[in-house]
């Protein structure tokens, strides 16, 4: 038996024991939760601002037993004032927008009446007569008066039939359309009348040219006092739609005002959640690698009582004396219950036949003598050798 000889792991080895899978499977669902918990924990990030501030607080746990947390956000001394005084304000704006409320419901329940009283202007027969030019112009009024002591029926006809022509028109003495109307009539009339005076040019040019003057004078006061009459008109128009809108344009105001801003806060940086200790496959791992050990010695072991038998079978005799050998250590037990020792022989026996160079494994005859004698042979040096084939009978 040399060359190293033969290498085993004597008695079978034991399986390890599986592990907990339950319990593993539960450590590792409380390490996540609890790396969870730790995550938001690192991310309730406190900020500080000079408009406000943002601090988080513990306020107790859940159902569940996990953590819950409180956010509280506080103005600074003066954004907390200006807040105070723009929730006073806001009760006061409510109060005022609702009385203001009833006052446009009112203003826009009457509507909005654009219809302005008309200036009535007519001259009707309010000449201005001076005494001095009165007392020149009697001969030409007593021509005048001849001329329109014949107009004046014709005249009156006219007029008569113009009014009844307005009135089947439905336009109506008062309103813009009928003085507009009138008035262009009355030109007409004006000049019939104008007409008469110039037939009486007769009495005198100078008459006539002072009673010509006279009539454009007269238009002239007509058309200056029309255009007055027009813009004091636009001037009422805008008073009554200024008062009208009045009511709403107040509304508006009111309802208009500035809020007071939350301080703005950062994104602070985020602490991802991370897994706790994967237990289940650590202990996974570890009987993963006890297997593999296991199955390694046991084909070791089998292996070396393979060799052990194919010793026997080959009928081997190897010393075996305890006293040849030296640098003895004992590594397994055989399954009959023989230890198992890796040794080396003495320097004065490494030549012997039965024993040899270098590192070998096996029995020492005195223990195999004391569990199976016939295994045992002395040889002729009195040193002891044993058949390897009966040690594994």
């Amino acid at each position: 038996m040399g060359g190293g000889g033969f290498l085993g792991l004597g008695p079978a080895p034991s399986a390890p024991t599986p592990p907990d899978y339950r319990g593993a499977a539960q450590e590792t669902a409380q390490g996540n939760l609890q790396a969870a918990q730790a995550a938001t924990a690192a991310n309730r990030v406190n900020q500080v601002t000079p408009y406000g501030n943002l601090n988080y607080t513990q306020s107790g746990t859940d159902s569940q037993g996990n953590p819950t947390w409180t956010a509280t956000t506080s103005l600074s001394d003066v954004g907390q004032k200006l807040l105070n005084n723009q929730n006073n304000a806001s009760l006061g704006l409510g109060s005022a927008i609702n009385a203001q409320l009833g006052m446009v419901q009112d203003t826009m329940g009457r509507g909005f009446n654009p219809n302005i009283p008309q200036t009535q202007t007519s001259l009707g027969s309010n000449y201005v007569t001076d005494p001095n030019y009165a007392g020149g112009m009697q001969g030409w009024d007593k021509a005048n008066e001849i001329l329109q002591a014949r107009l004046q029926p014709q005249m009156q006809q006219q007029r008569d039939a113009q009014a009844a022509r307005l009135a089947n028109q439905g336009i109506v003495q008062g309103t813009k359309a009928y003085e507009n109307a009138m008035r262009t009539f009355n030109q007409g009339q004006n000049d019939l009348t104008t007409n008469s005076q110039l037939a009486g040019q007769q009495i005198g040019q100078n008459l006539f040219t002072q009673g010509l003057q006279g009539g454009q004078f007269t238009n002239q006061a007509l058309i200056n006092q029309g255009n007055f009459g027009n813009t004091a008109q636009q001037q009422a128009f805008n008073q009554e739609l200024t008062k009208y809108n009045l009511p709403l344009n107040t509304l508006s105001a009111l309802r208009t005002g500035a809020q007071v801003q939350n301080p703005s806060f950062v994104n602070s940086a985020q602490q991802a959640t991370t897994g706790g200790a994967d237990i289940l496959g650590a202990n996974q791992m570890g009987y993963n690698a006890q297997m593999g050990d296991f199955n390694a010695k046991n084909a070791a072991q089998q292996n070396f009582n393979s060799g052990l038998m194919g010793l026997g079978g080959a009928g081997i005799m190897a010393a075996s004396d305890v006293r040849m050998k030296e640098n003895i250590k004992q590594i397994h037990w055989l399954p009959n219950g023989l230890p198992v020792y890796e040794y080396e022989y003495k320097p004065e026996f490494k030549d012997h036949p039965l024993a040899g160079h270098g590192k070998f494994v096996g029995v020492m005859a005195q223990e195999v003598q004391a569990l199976i004698p016939d295994a045992v042979v002395t040889l002729e040096n009195g040193y002891l050798a044993v058949d390897y084939g009966k040690i594994n009978a």
